[in-house]
């Protein structure tokens, strides 16, 4: 298929770090999106640091744990993470200036123009 619409359906940042200072921190990132006529994906990222340790990270897609594999609940990511779910197209407007905005919830109602720089050869 040739047109793809993508949705950001809902996205949320919740930072629980009260000893940053002391190099503690924890940090859980979600996004729900969706390819117009496909089920909605409900992707997360928890990222926890403990003072003198390197940072942990989980990555789950609809309940699923994709990160890391095996029985660890977290692990250290040593490099890119990449995950490719089967839809292919090309996103509408993905090459027209000012054409998706955002809306950041610390910011209230108000909608920012969001530059698309460039969609990859396979459609991701």
């Amino acid at each position: 298929r040739q047109d793809l619409d993508m949705m950001v359906l809902e996205y949320s940042c919740r930072d629980a770090s009260a000893f940053t200072a002391m190099g503690k921190y924890c940090k859980e990132v979600k996004w729900r999106v969706a390819a117009m006529g496909t089920e909605p994906v409900e992707v997360g990222l928890h990222v926890e640091k403990l003072p003198h340790m390197s940072s942990e990270v989980s990555i789950s897609a609809n309940g699923n744990k994709l990160f890391p594999l095996g029985s660890k609940a977290k692990d250290k990511l040593k490099g890119d993470f990449e995950q490719k779910w089967p839809f292919r197209g090309v996103a509408r407007g993905i090459n027209k200036k000012n054409f998706f905005e955002v809306k950041p919830k610390a910011m209230g109602e108000e909608w920012f123009p969001a530059i698309s720089i460039a969609q990859k050869r396979d459609g991701g």
